[in-house]
This record gives structure tokens, C-alpha cells and sequence, in this order.
């Protein structure tokens, strides 16, 4: 038993040589990071001996400069990351990385003066630099870690699989394990853990410095402010108890033992520096209704109904079929769904602040910086609501997407029978009163004769907007038929007296290239009869949303063609010359009507071009001509019929016939050739492509050249083929040699090698027989082909509808939104004449152009459409907002906001001392003597304020600025709404100023609010970033070092801090 128990221990053997979880992670880290070279960061020059206050300094490395505004740009971001396991938990690392500008600009620090001590320097890596610059404070977006320190670079461990790591223990665990192969790599960038859930933001991080320092980060969240931690002073007592936790703020200095000490304490630079930036912000997310962009009481009068032709009003009493009209009746909102104001002190030395809970220095309009943000919405839905002319072509399109192919007229035939077996009264009682008090109210007979005549009151836009908004109030409704009937009509009408003139004056050097790219697009001419009846299909469907609305335009439609048709009259507003070419450049749709025009045109030729003495030939569908078997004799005494003109050669001679040279040749009169639309076209292709036999094809493909042949038989008698081909093709009658028997050459002419050879014009010639036009079957069946479109237009779907009109209405919109934008554009140019930028309007015309091509509609609204209109939504907006509050600002003064753009070089507005007296808002700043004036403001500075607004995360201003007063206006008023919504008129609190007069009562600053008009309501949030330098820790002996501690007061309570440590003389 004793042997068996020796030897059951002798196999109990701990192999202590294999690598544990632990060091395998570590091996992980060090691996990934070597991949992604963030290896021996450290300059190793440094690394050679542990430098003491008194060493040499060496001189830091110029950095490009990371700014706050930058630190915001998604695009600037570089992201990495791989998996990596530590036991059974897998995590994520990644490593971000802001690309620098190129501009070698150094970045203004805190507590880095010129003459730094060494061994401050010397733990002033990147990371350190980054936080202790001013200029990466406060970035708008971005990360939470760099929002909390402001790091260009940084590395992040995130558990995967719905892990957390939930306890202090395990991210120390992690943290240290992450610190060893920071220090084994001498790599520098910051490393943390993600702390609890991902929507608390809450990290753990270390950063391995040169020459033996190391941060801790370190992040503590409530969900409310603690009561003894709401000021500044009460901050900055955390901030020092965390610095001197165990030794004195005095004894904490280190101070040399040898004979330099009265020089070292006489250096102001070993003095500990505490400064703090600070930030307040407000948010203002509900506007008053006069500051909405949509609005019911928008004011007819505004800068924008005047300036923009967007809003449609200067449409008003405009055609509705000109183009398509967005509703903005039932629309109830505003595009910008935030201002972020923030004020900002951006260094301040922590003695010269007091902040408790008696007396504060930190009031907003002493703040030297201020800064707006605007947050639009980021919603596809709301985004969508705004953007009515783009959201119209979507509905429209997805209209055709879910529509079955049965004939687009069967549901005027299911309409009438439903009302036959059942009679809805709620679908049938209230539009046409209501339609009829807004055209003609009280005599019924009025009524009618508008409706006969087609008033142009039925047929302004104003009346279908009314209309749609009266479907869109009232549900899904069908418009009664003696309307869609006059809407038709108008689409006929070839009065083109009230036609708009066009507006050349705001035309740009960008236009040209714009229109190049949109006459490339397939579509249909603009105002042409298939672009009317597109904008009116789309607007009359665009809110009423109503397939039968469209059945009933259709039928009418159809009608007109058939009248058009049977009176041989042209269709209007479809071709520009008298042509019967078809413009394959063009939609089938718009190929389609010219083809019909082509017919009509053809039809109204055919029945004025016999003479008056000859008998018109009737036509017939089975009227057949075979060619005889042998062809008669010709001779002098055959009668020439359907002769046009002599026949003359270059030089204006008349050329004759080769066998009766005393006969000149005559043009005969011929059929033009068929015109075919692009389908037709194809299918003929795609039939000729199916024929074996290459002679048929070209029997097939020769109709109109046997035409000509008999044509021109009839015209010439006794002619020949030699005769034929001198007048139909030239080039092959060509010059020969011939030599006689006395060497003495002859010209003569023949025909060349082509036509000797080709059988195929012989056996034409031969079988041609002479006949003129009149009498011979038309290539051109043009009542077919007429009848052919009327029937497949009768039985077309109305998914074939949307198909064949969806270029036209994309072209339409594109139109417009372009139209918008050079109004716009014009508008910036025109008041404001240094460089604006106007990124925010840029379009892509090469990737319209080819989404439109490709038919990929959805996607060019998601692309580029919706973009475009929701940032010409953006401008009108801000504009909007300051317009407002101009007016209101300057109410007693009656000075208009238009004013400022009508003459920029004498109409500027300047706030007076006496102003200043009498508006509250004005005393803004007792920093700064601002003297007799307040500010002068110009339209430009409008402009350009705005488009910095968009196009950058956030734009910053003085207090001192009139556009700050402004600002402060909206908010207030804000808060004003905000209280008068929330309280009845009785519980209202008044204020001391409040009079009973009516120019009182109406002034902005007598207003009943619990607050003074003008100000700033308290702020929603408060930061501060306390910023110590010189300081040793963890010991008093411990070299000098930089701390941070960043702190969030808003809804819950936050601080992020860094605290270094010399782990060498610790």
C-alpha cells in the first residue's frame, strides 16, 4: 500500500512551464498591437536614464494640431479592431484615431509654459498633450472618451455576447493585464475597459507615460446630482481631495536638498497651476408656433412667400398642371429639432471663480465665447413629412408597386357598381358642398357655366390645393367628375398668354452645366402635353390618394385623344416642328403621343393631297398591288402621274432620262417613311433577328425603296434603272474610263461595282410596277397605328401608368428642386459677396443622371433627392427663425428683416445706447465697454451665420454680437410659450413692468412670464474642466506631474477623471 501511494504521488506532477489565460491574454494584446504598429512609441533616448528636475530639457516634437471642431468630423475618425478572448469571454478591441491635420500648427496647452521642468516634459506624451489643450475642449459628437478628455488616439476593450463587465475587480484584472503589454511595447496610447451596459458610457482606462508615470481614467456616473456637488467650489474640493488624498497641499511640493532650493522655490514654474474651462449650456427643443417653419398662421407677408417660390404661393393662381405642388396645409412642424447654446469660459484660474449656492460668477452674458449648435432631425420619417415634393414622387412611385395590372378604367366600372348595390352617405355628403362654396357658393346655375367655360378658377393650383387639403382633412375621397373633367381641359388649353417668364437673372455659371446634364435625361419636354398630364396626375393623387381619382382623369383623357382624332386637330403642346420624326431621346409615353400626333398629321396630309379634278383613291387594310409578271413597254404616250419636280444636277441643269434624252426626270411624289416608336422598333428588331433567310430580311426592311421604285416608274415612263439610281443614290452613278480604237479616252458615267453587283435592288426593280402615291398602300397605316395606341391606352394598368409617367414626374422634381436651389443660391450671392460656403447645396449630377437612366427611382430619392431638399429645408428654417425674431426684437422701431437684404450698402440696423434702455436684452456683456453702440448687422452677416450653422458642428460667436441678442430672443420666448402652456391665464405670475395699454401689453418685455424677457432660462447643463499641473503624486518626493478631472451636471452626474502617478519615486 505504501509503494501504490508513492506512486499515485510521483504522477501528480504541476507543469508551472505552461502559459495561463492570463498571459495568453497579454500575448493577445501585445500581438494585436504589434500588428497594428503601435509599438515603441516612446523615443528611446528617453528611456536611457530617469531625468531629474535639474536635467537638460529636451525640446517636445511640433505637433499638428487636433482642434474641438475637428475632434466632431465622423470622417476624420480612424477605426480598428479585432477579437480577442480572455477565459470564455470574448471581447473586442478596437483602436481609434483621429487623422491630424496637415497643418503643423502646435495646439495651445495649459500648464506647459516654455520653460517646463524635464521631468514634466518628459511625461507630456501625446495622449497628456491632448488633454491638456484648450482647443480640444468640448467636441460636439464624437466618442464619450473623447468628449470626457479630448484624446486623438485611443485604445478600447468591449465585451461582446451580451457580457459586462460588471465589477471593479474584473476591470482591474483586465486593466492590469492591458498595462503590462503597454509597458512591454512601450506603447503609449490610452487603454480602457467599457465599464456595466453600453448606454451608461462608463469606463476604466491606464496610459503608460515615458520615463516611469502612468494615468489612471477613471469614470463615476449618478443618476442624480448629489446636493453637495452642484457649484463649481464644491467640485474643485473633490478635485483637491482627490490630488492630496494623503499629505498637505504644501508639504506636497517637492523641494531639492542641496544649495539651488532658494533657486528652485523662486521658480514660479514648480508652483502647483490649477485652471478650469468652463461650459453651460442650453438646450431649447420646443419653438413657439410663429417660429415653426410650418405653420397654419404662416404669415403671407414673410420673407420667404416674397423671396422663394418653394412655399407655392406665388403659385396661387398658376395652372395646375405646371408643375407639382407640394401641400404644406396640414403640415405642423419644424425640420430643426434642437438649439444647443453653450457659453464658455476657456480658461480661467481657479482663485478668480466663486460658484456656491449664494453667489455666482458665472453669469452667460459675461461669458467671453459662445457657441450654437443646430440638430435637425435625423428621423427618415420626419424627414420624409417635411420633404413633400420628394415624398410625393416616392408615393407616387410606390403607387405603381402595388397596383395589380387590370385596366386602370375597370375601377370606374367597379366604382359605379358598388354604388349601385350600396350607397355610402359618408363617402358621397360633404366634398362637393364644400367644393362648391370654394369656387361658386350661392347660385347653382353660376355653377354650371364655370364649369362649362372652364373658369380659370377651376383650374388654378389654389383650387386644387384647396381640394387636396379638404381630401386630406376628410380622409380618402374621390373629386367629383365635373372637376377632373375641367382639369383635362386646361391640359388642351393652347392659350399661352399666361405663361410664367422664365427668370434669367439668377443664372450662374453652374446652370449650363446642370442643363447639358438634364438634357440628358429620357424624359419629355418641359410644358409639353405628357409633362402636363404627369405634374397633374401626381398632384391630384399626390394627398387625395385615390386610384379612382386617377381612373376618372384617365377616361377624360382619353376622350380628348378621340375627339382630337376624329376632328384632325393636332394635339398641342407636343411637337415643335411639323415633323413625323419621333424623338427616341424622349419616354416612351411622350413617344407615344407624337406617334399619335404622327397620325393625325398624316391623316389630315392624306385628305388634302389629290387634286381637286382627281378622285381620291379609297384606302383599304386588305387593298393589295402585285406587280405584273411582265412589265409593260413604256412610251411616250403613257400619261406620268405623281410628278413633283424636274430633276437637276450641281450645277442647276435638268438632267434627263437615258433612253428619251428630250425627257427630264422627274422627283416623284413619295411616303415618308413610318415613324416607329422605340418598342415598336425593338420588336422589329428582335423579328428580324429570328429570320434565317438574309433575303427576306432585307425584302422585309426594303417596303419604303419598292415604294419609291414604283413612284418614280409612274412619274417617268420609259425610265430605266440606271435613271432610278441617279436620283435616289447618286454616289453610285459614278465616272468610268473607256478607251476607243485611236487611243482617245471618253468619260462616261455608270453605275458602280455595288449596285452591278446587288441582285437585291434588280429584283426590286423588277418586281416594282408603276404606281403612284395615291395609289399605293400606305407604309404609314396611320389609322391603325392610331387606333392601335387609343386601344392599348384604353386597357393599360395603372402600374403600366406609373411606369411610363415616372420619368417624366422625376425630371419634373428634379426641375423644381434645382429651380429652389438656384433661388437660394442667388439669393446668398446677391447679399452676401465674400466666399460662402455653400457645400451644404452641392448635387451630384453624374450619379442623378445615372439613376435616373437605370430606372432606379427609389434610390435616387434616397441618395440625392431627399438630401437635397430636406438642406434647402435647413436654410429656410434658420432664416425663418431670425426673421422672427428680428421683428419681434425690433417691433417698437417697425424695422423690417427684408430690409437688411435689399441694399446691403446702406441698410444696416445699429443698436444705440438709447435702444439699450428700452430692451433689457441689450446690456449682454460687463466684460467688455461696448461704447455708444451695440452692434451693427448687415443681411450678409445673416447669411453667413446660418451657413456656418450648417455646415459646421457648431459656430461660435461673441456675446458682444447683435446676433447673440437675437438668439437670447428665441430662447426666451421660448420659455415664455413653454410657461404659457403649462399655466392658465389666472396662474400666471405678472411681472412688476405689466401695464394695461395696448402697445404695452403687445411689447415682448411686458409680457406675463415668471422670468425677465430676454434672458437666458437656467442652464440645462453644466461642464467644467479642471486642468493642475506641478503636482506630485502618489508621495510628496513623487516628480511633478498633470491631472485632469472633467465634470458633467445635467440630468444625471458625472466625472471623468486622470490622475497621474510616478510609479518610479513612489
Amino acid at each position: 500500500m505504501t509503494t501504490m501511494k508513492c506512486d499515485e504521488e510521483i504522477f501528480e506532477i504541476n507543469d508551472f512551464s505552461t502559459s495561463s489565460d492570463w498571459e495568453r491574454f497579454i500575448a493577445d494584446i501585445e500581438e494585436i498591437l504589434t500588428h497594428w504598429n503601435l509599438t515603441n512609441s516612446v523615443d528611446n533616448s528617453s528611456l536611457d536614464s530617469i531625468h531629474t528636475p535639474s536635467s537638460p530639457t529636451p525640446q517636445l516634437p511640433i505637433t499638428k494640431i487636433a482642434t474641438s471642431k475637428l475632434l466632431s468630423d465622423p470622417h476624420r475618425w480612424q477605426q480598428r479592431q479585432e477579437s480577442i478572448k480572455y477565459r470564455k469571454v470574448a471581447f473586442s478591441l478596437q483602436f481609434f484615431q483621429f487623422k491630424k491635420d496637415p497643418l503643423p500648427t502646435p495646439s495651445v496647452s495649459i500648464g506647459l509654459p516654455e520653460h517646463c521642468p524635464q521631468s514634466n516634459r518628459n511625461q507630456s506624451n501625446q495622449s497628456w498633450r491632448d488633454m491638456s489643450s484648450i482647443e480640444n475642449d468640448w467636441p460636439v459628437t464624437g466618442h464619450p472618451l473623447v468628449r470626457y478628455y479630448g484624446l486623438s488616439q485611443f485604445l478600447l476593450l468591449i465585451p461582446l455576447n451580451g457580457e459586462t463587465i460588471s465589477t471593479e475587480d474584473r476591470a482591474r484584472q483586465l486593466l492590469g493585464s492591458a498595462s503590462i503589454a503597454l509597458h512591454n511595447l512601450d506603447c503609449e496610447i490610452p487603454f480602457f475597459c467599457q465599464i456595466s451596459t453600453s448606454n451608461r458610457r462608463l469606463f476604466m482606462g491606464v496610459g503608460h507615460q515615458p520615463n516611469g508615470f502612468r494615468t489612471y481614467f477613471d469614470i463615476i456616473q449618478f443618476p442624480d446630482i448629489p446636493p453637495s456637488y452642484r457649484y463649481f467650489n464644491e467640485l474643485m474640493v473633490l478635485f483637491k481631495k482627490k490630488l492630496y488624498s494623503s499629505f498637505s497641499y504644501h508639504s506636497n511640493v517637492i523641494t531639492p536638498k542641496d544649495e539651488s532650493v532658494d533657486e528652485y522655490r523662486s521658480s514660479s514654474s514648480n508652483d502647483p497651476t490649477v485652471r478650469v474651462s468652463i461650459r453651460f449650456t442650453y438646450l431649447l427643443n420646443r419653438w413657439p408656433t410663429e417660429y415653426l417653419l410650418f405653420n397654419p398662421s404662416m404669415d403671407v407677408h414673410n420673407l420667404f412667400v416674397r423671396q422663394f417660390s418653394y412655399f407655392g404661393t406665388s403659385r396661387n393662381n398658376s395652372k395646375a398642371h405646371e408643375q407639382i405642388m407640394a401641400n404644406f396645409a396640414n403640415l405642423y412642424g419644424d425640420p430643426l429639432t434642437q438649439w444647443q447654446l453653450a457659453t464658455t469660459w476657456p480658461s480661467v484660474a481657479e482663485e478668480l471663480i466663486t460658484d456656491n449656492a449664494y453667489h455666482s460668477d458665472l453669469q452667460p452674458r459675461n461669458a467671453p465665447r459662445w457657441s450654437l449648435r443646430s440638430l435637425f432631425t435625423e428621423d427618415s420619417k420626419n424627414s420624409q413629412l417635411y420633404c413633400r415634393h420628394v415624398e410625393l414622387f416616392r408615393i407616387f412611385i410606390q403607387l405603381g408597386n402595388r397596383s395589380p395590372n387590370n385596366p386602370l378604367l375597370n375601377l370606374l366600372l367597379r366604382n359605379t357598381d358598388n354604388h349601385q348595390q350600396q350607397k355610402d352617405e359618408q363617402e358621397t355628403q360633404d366634398i362637393r358642398q364644400a367644393l362648391d362654396r370654394l369656387s361658386t357658393p350661392i347660385h347653382s346655375s353660376a355653377q354650371s357655366s364655370l364649369l362649362k367655360t372652364t373658369n380659370t378658377l377651376l383650374v388654378t393650383s389654389q383650387l386644387l390645393s384647396n381640394l387636396m387639403s379638404l381630401a386630406a382633412g376628410t380622409g380618402s375621397r374621390q373629386i367629383p367628375s365635373e372637376y377632373i373633367e375641367a382639369f383635362v381641359e386646361n391640359l388642351f388649353d393652347d392659350d399661352d398668354d399666361e405663361k410664367p417668364v422664365k427668370n434669367t437673372d439668377i443664372k450662374s455659371n453652374d446652370d449650363d452645366n446642370e442643363d447639358d446634364q438634364l438634357g440628358k435625361l429620357k424624359s419629355a419636354p418641359r410644358d409639353s402635353l405628357s409633362w402636363r398630364l404627369a405634374n397633374l396626375v401626381v398632384n391630384i393623387y399626390g394627398q387625395t390618394r385615390q386610384p379612382f381619382n386617377l381612373a376618372q382623369l384617365w377616361k377624360f383623357f382619353l376622350q380628348k385623344l378621340r375627339t382630337h382624332w376624329r376632328s384632325g386637330r393636332l394635339l398641342p403642346h407636343l411637337d415643335e416642328n411639323t415633323t413625323d420624326n419621333i424623338d427616341h431621346g424622349s419616354c416612351l409615353f411622350h413617344q407615344k403621343l407624337q406617334m399619335f400626333n404622327s397620325c393625325i398629321r398624316q391623316k389630315i396630309k392624306r385628305e388634302h393631297q389629290l387634286d381637286s379634278n382627281v378622285k381620291l383613291a379609297e384606302d383599304s387594310d386588305e387593298e393589295f398591288f402585285d406587280a405584273q409578271d411582265e412589265e409593260p413597254e413604256m412610251n411616250e404616250n403613257q400619261t406620268a402621274e405623281g410628278q413633283f419636280y424636274p430633276l437637276k444636277d450641281v450645277k442647276g441643269q435638268p438632267m434627263y432620262l437615258l433612253s428619251y434624252p428630250n425627257r427630264p426626270i422627274q422627283v416623284p411624289q413619295t411616303q415618308d417613311p413610318a415613324p416607329m416608336t422605340e418598342d415598336v422598333l425593338a420588336r422589329q428588331v428582335t423579328h428580324l433577328a429570328q429570320i434565317d433567310d438574309a433575303r427576306m430580311k432585307i425584302r422585309l426592311q426594303s417596303a419604303g425603296l419598292l415604294s419609291d421604285m414604283e413612284a418614280f416608274k409612274a412619274a417617268n415612263p420609259g425610265c430605266q434603272f440606271e435613271d432610278f439610281i441617279r436620283w435616289h443614290s447618286p454616289r453610285d452613278w459614278i465616272q468610268q474610263s473607256s478607251s476607243d480604237s485611236n487611243d482617245e479616252t471618253s468619260d462616261t458615267f455608270g453605275l458602280s461595282r455595288r449596285m452591278r453587283e446587288s441582285n437585291t435592288w434588280n429584283d426590286l426593280w423588277e418586281l416594282a410596277r408603276p404606281c403612284p402615291v395615291r395609289r399605293q398602300k400606305r407604309l404609314f397605316n396611320y389609322t391603325k397605328e392610331a387606333e392601335e395606341i387609343l386601344q392599348y391606352f384604353e386597357t393599360i394598368s395603372l402600374a403600366n401608368l406609373v411606369h411610363y409617367l415616372s420619368p417624366i414626374v422625376c425630371k419634373s422634381i428634379i426641375l423644381q428642386l434645382l429651380q429652389y436651389r438656384k433661388e437660394i443660391l442667388h439669393f446668398i450671392r446677391s447679399n452676401n459677396r465674400g466666399d460662402s460656403n455653400i457645400d451644404f447645396l452641392s448635387i451630384d449630377m453624374v450619379s442623378i443622371e445615372h439613376l435616373f437612366t437605370i430606372g432606379d427611382y427609389e434610390r435616387l430619392i434616397d441618395v440625392q433627392l431627399i438630401e437635397l431638399e430636406f438642406a434647402m429645408l435647413k436654410f429656410y428654417s434658420l432664416l425663418h427663425k431670425f426673421f422672427h425674431s428680428y421683428e419681434t426684437f425690433f417691433h417698437r422701431q417697425k424695422k423690417s428683416f427684408a430690409d437688411l437684404f435689399r441694399d446691403q450698402q446702406s441698410t444696416t440696423t445699429t443698436i444705440t445706447t438709447t435702444v439699450a434702455k428700452k430692451q433689457p436684452i441689450a446690456r449682454i456683456s460687463k466684460l467688455k465697454n461696448i461704447g455708444q453702440t451695440m452692434g451693427e448687422i448687415k443681411g450678409s452677416d445673416f447669411i453667413q451665420f446660418i451657413l456656418e450653422l450648417i455646415s459646421e458642428p457648431e459656430k461660435e460667436f461673441t456675446n458682444t454680437d447683435m446676433i447673440a441678442q437675437l438668439i437670447v430672443q428665441i430662447f426666451a420666448d421660448s420659455d415664455r410659450f413653454q410657461y404659457e402652456q403649462s399655466t392658465s391665464v389666472g396662474d400666471r405670475i405678472p411681472t412688476a413692468t405689466t401695464t394695461t395699454t395696448n402697445e404695452s401689453s403687445s411689447d415682448n418685455d411686458k409680457m406675463m412670464k415668471p422670468i425677465t424677457s430676454g434672458s437666458l432660462p437656467p442652464p440645462t447643463g453644466k461642464e467644467f474642466i479642471i486642468r493642475a499641473t506641478g503636482i506630485s503624486r502618489p508621495a510628496p518626493y513623487s516628480r511633478p506631474s498633470s491631472h485632469r478631472m472633467y465634470c458633467f451636471l445635467a440630468n444625471d452626474f458625472r466625472i471623468a477623471s486622470a490622475f497621474t502617478e510616478d510609479i518610479a519615486y513612489f
